[in-house]
C-alpha cells in the first residue's frame, strides 16, 4: 500500500512538473516565412499580468554565442532579463485574451533579418524573482519543430 502512494505522489509530481515545464512555451503558428511577413506566435500560458512574457528572435546559430547550451540541449532558464544583444530583435510581449491565461504575440519578420533558422528566447518578469529567460531551441537540440522559423528571402 505504501508502495503504490508513493508511486501515484511521484506521478504526480511528474505530471505537474512537466506541466509548469510547458507554461510557457512559444510556438510559431507556421515553418516559414518571408522578410516582412506577419506571423503569429502562440505563447502558450502566460498568466494575467500584462507585459509578463517578452519575446525576442534570435537566429538559432547564435544561440551557443549568446548562452551556454548543455551538451543535452536541455532548456535551463537563466536569472533576469536576457542579455542585451544587437542580435536578440525585440518582438514584444505576450499578450493574454483567453480566459484560461493563453497568450499570442503577432510580429512582422524584419526586412533587415538574414535567411535561415530562428527561434525565440522569452523573458519570463514573473517566473521567479527578478525574472527569468530561456531559448527555445539550440542547433544541437530542438524539442518541437513548432519552435523553429525558417526565414526565406
Amino acid at each position: 500500500m505504501r508502495r503504490l502512494a508513493a508511486l501515484l505522489i511521484g506521478l504526480a509530481a511528474l505530471v505537474e512538473a512537466g506541466a509548469a515545464a510547458a507554461a510557457v512555451a512559444p510556438v510559431f503558428e507556421r515553418a516559414d516565412a518571408r522578410r516582412g511577413d506577419r506571423v503569429r506566435i502562440d505563447c502558450g500560458y502566460v498568466g494575467e499580468t500584462k507585459g509578463a512574457v517578452v519575446l525576442y528572435l534570435v537566429r538559432l546559430a547564435d544561440v551557443p554565442r549568446l548562452f551556454r547550451v548543455p551538451y543535452s540541449g536541455l532548456i535551463e532558464p537563466d536569472s533576469g532579463p536576457p542579455p542585451r544583444d544587437p542580435r536578440l530583435r525585440l518582438l514584444g510581449t505576450c499578450a493574454t485574451g483567453d480566459p484560461n491565461g493563453g497568450g499570442q504575440l503577432v510580429f512582422r519578420v524584419p526586412v533587415s533579418a538574414r535567411t535561415g533558422r530562428y527561434t525565440t528566447v522569452v523573458w519570463c518578469k514573473t517566473c521567479r524573482s527578478g525574472g527569468d529567460h530561456w531559448f527555445m531551441a539550440a542547433p544541437n537540440y530542438v524539442a518541437n519543430r513548432r519552435a523553429v522559423l525558417r526565414v526565406r528571402a
